[in-house]
């Protein structure tokens, strides 16, 4: 399946073609996020901008895990096409060895079935629903909750480590890059987010979702 090249730059390195783009939002709670993809999708990247200790996380690779990695380096200012080439020569040097970041919180465990599955979520159909204790200081991400809607609108709820739950409001698309419609960050216990679900649900249905699935 192709990608689609629609507000993406390409980038050619050592004779293959990586698509990327800056959003102002997206698995970081509306932080400017850098996202490189090749073009035959066996490499997915994501950089935040700005930060204090450069980090890159690695969705796909042929050579490193999925997870965070620290940076040798930073980026000086916007995105040039020579801070690219600086991550995809330092990606070319890397192998499994290389050991993932920790990235922990301290928080006790919670079960999400205790209100998960009693939201109303107004006719959509869950597709997956997290009903396993799960701690929060689990490392990097873990997925919670998937509900589609009418014209291929989804809410998506995941816990990121050192961010907090993301509830997010996508429009599928057929590259594995959905369109963010509305993006929302809670840093608190997991009960105290079921308003900020209802909230999304009734925003999907007034602004993107027309119709109920029946």
């Amino acid at each position: 399946m192709s990608i689609s090249r629609k507000n993406k730059r390409e980038f050619i390195y050592q004779d293959r073609i990586y698509y990327w783009f800056v959003a102002e939002d997206g698995d970081y709670c509306g932080e400017p996020i850098l996202t490189m993809v090749s073009q035959d999708r066996r490499i997915i990247l994501h950089f935040v901008l700005g930060q204090n200790e450069p980090s890159i996380f690695v969705e796909k690779s042929e050579t490193l895990q999925h997870g965070h990695y620290s940076l040798p380096f930073r980026e000086e200012g916007a995105i040039t096409p020579g801070f690219i080439k600086n991550l995809l020569s330092w990606l070319g040097e890397q192998d499994e060895t290389l050991p993932q970041m920790e990235l922990k919180w301290s928080f006790p465990k919670y079960h999400t079935e205790n209100f998960l599955p009693n939201i109303d979520y107004k006719g959509g159909i869950v597709r997956f629903i997290n009903d396993d204790e799960f701690a929060l200081d689990y490392p990097i991400q873990k997925q919670l909750l998937r509900v589609s809607y009418p014209n291929s609108v989804l809410l998506h709820v995941d816990w990121i480590s050192g961010k907090g739950f993301e509830i997010a409001v996508l429009r599928e698309k057929d590259d594995d890059l959905d369109d963010i419609l509305q993006i929302n960050c809670v840093n608190t216990v997991t009960e105290w987010i079921k308003p900020d679900i209802e909230k999304a649900v009734t925003d999907i249905l007034e602004k993107w979702s027309i119709e109920t699935v029946q």
